[in-house]
């Protein structure tokens, strides 16, 4: 590949290509497709993260349809799928499975012709650049009403190389795409090995009194039962006032001790700084009393003091336990649902673990050696999970980059 500067040629090119790429209108490389759907056929929704899928409870409205035949249209592989009033935000996509679906007869349908190799096509439609052009071309006096109407769309012109080229440039994305599916794919794999690791190496509960004192997944030389140990013999609460000048954070379910966004952001609303916020030191935990039933409890693993919400409660792990042991304990699934069954409540959407009751917890606990050992193997899967994730990042900043560089 070279680089060129010329308007009609992209920066990054293989080398056996040469010349201006050739503006073209989509009406001259697209087919409207407005085949009605039978019955049978399956029935597929158009999302912007994740393209054609099938249809879920949460998007079912055929109810509203009087007629099932005339309410939906047919969409064979390969074809495209666009939804006038989300197009600006993404939800365009290929059908790429094998079998013929159906969508809403809402949705605009159209396939490539000859002229144009389908996934060159898709990578070209898709791209960010050209989800911004769709959003400058919608029409509509409201803003949330705004859409790219198909006879608009149709009138897009975009820059096509010949077809040997596109043909090149669709099988070198589409090796990266495929390097893509193999890495997530192995990232899932290794969450569910983790998932089913996790509940085999902690004793899980059998009943409201009976445990079972040995793990079933368990370390070599390790033997003998666990012993049953209080969480408020092992956790210390912090009440420490956080200063102004300490960094404001937040607790999320997915991210953990996060830097405060400015969603979260609500300040204004305080009238005593130094009454608001709890100091959270290094390694320290933080867990919201609402939200604990849905694992939001976290361990604070920056090397920079921060400061929560008060309404958080905040503890220290004690020296009798292991603290990454503790975390992993403490946010597993099994957990995480026992803290629900024990929430209180007189509405289900107000339920909330106070910490006077999270210290009364109980759990099976080994030998400190033991959780030592068991910390460790955990963290070091934690560590080829990140290490796939990262994988994943820069392959995707790679595919970024060559889509912003190999097309015009």
């Amino acid at each position: 590949m070279g680089n060129r500067l010329k308007k009609n040629v992209p920066v990054l090119r293989f080398p056996e290509f040469g010349g201006d790429w050739q503006l073209q209108k989509l009406k001259n490389i697209l087919i409207e497709s407005n085949i009605q759907a039978s019955e049978k056929l399956p029935l597929y929704s158009l999302t912007i993260e994740s393209g054609i899928v099938p249809k879920t409870e949460r998007y079912e409205r055929s109810f509203l349809v009087k007629n099932e035949e005339e309410a939906y249209k047919v969409v064979q592989p390969n074809d495209f799928a666009y939804n006038p009033m989300n197009l600006r935000f993404g939800a365009l996509a290929r059908h790429t499975e094998s079998k013929a679906v159906k969508v809403s007869k809402y949705y605009n349908i159209f396939s490539v012709n000859p002229k144009a190799n389908v996934v060159f096509a898709d990578y070209l439609l898709t791209k960010s650049s050209s989800i911004k052009f769709y959003d400058s071309i919608a029409m509509g006096s409201l803003v949330e009403k705004k859409r790219v109407h198909f006879s608009d769309f149709l009138k897009s012109k975009f820059l096509f190389p010949p077809i040997a080229e596109q043909e090149k440039i669709a099988s070198f994305l589409g090796a990266v795409d495929t390097r893509l599916t193999q890495l997530r794919r192995k990232y899932e794999l290794l969450q569910i090995y983790k998932r089913g690791v996790m509940q085999k190496v902690f004793c899980r509960k059998l009943g409201k009194k009976k445990h079972k004192k040995k793990p079933e997944l368990r370390l070599k030389k390790f033997v003998g039962d666990w012993k049953q140990v209080l969480v408020g013999s092992f956790i210390e609460a912090q009440n420490t006032i956080g200063s102004e000048d300490i960094p404001l954070y937040s607790l999320t379910i997915e991210n953990g001790i996060t830097e405060k966004t400015e969603r979260y952001e609500r300040q204004f609303l305080v009238k005593n700084e130094d009454e608001a916020y709890k100091l959270v030191r290094p390694n320290d935990f933080a867990y919201n009393p609402m939200n604990l039933r849905f694992g939001a409890i976290a361990r604070h693993k920056r090397h920079i003091s921060v400061k929560v919400s008060k309404y958080y409660d905040v503890f220290s792990i004690r020296s009798n336990v292991n603290l990454k042991f503790a975390e992993y304990l403490l946010r597993n699934e099994d957990s995480i649902q026992y803290y629900d069954s024990l929430a209180s409540g007189s509405l289900i959407e107000k339920k909330r673990l106070h910490f006077s009751e999270f210290k009364k917890i109980f759990f099976l606990i080994p030998s400190l050696e033991e959780q030592e050992k068991i910390a460790d193997f955990l963290t070091a899967l934690d560590q080829k999970i990140e290490a796939i994730a990262k994988q994943i990042e820069l392959t995707e900043q790679f595919k970024k980059g060559l889509l912003q560089k190999m097309f015009v």
